[in-house]
């Protein structure tokens, strides 16, 4: 794990494949060299462009060079199946979510106001 002040002075020198500044991209992302999820530590300045082509298996030969990366052996610095960030969910997933709550709250609140009527008209 690298400090603030570490990070910092590395990524001054830019992405690590573009060489685009921190302020350009709107902020370098810490690429790992082998994957966090098969416990790589050494990380270097991406743009986050290059940061999930590098993630996904896209990068050209040309660069993977740059970065010091045989092309043969790239497959072995890329994460693992379902590492890493959750997929985004689309608006519709989020408008499921929304319904499924919103019908579990109304059905507490009526199975509530059954029982306090039921208790007041003596039913229950």
């Amino acid at each position: 794990m690298v400090t603030k002040l570490e990070w910092d002075v590395i990524k001054k020198r830019g992405c690590a494949v573009c060489g685009k500044s921190d302020a350009s991209v709107g902020g370098l992302e810490k690429a790992h060299l082998k994957a966090k999820s098969k416990n790589g530590t050494q990380i270097i300045p991406m743009c986050p462009t290059h940061h999930k082509k590098f993630d996904k298996g896209l990068l050209s030969e040309s660069e993977l060079k740059k970065i010091g990366i045989d092309p043969v052996n790239y497959k072995k610095y890329l994460p693992k199946k379902g590492a890493g960030a959750p997929k985004p969910k689309t608006a519709y997933d989020e408008y499921e979510k929304a319904q499924k709550d919103t019908a579990k709250k109304m059905k507490k609140a009526n199975d509530e106001t059954k029982k306090l009527f039921g208790r007041k008209l003596g039913l229950i």
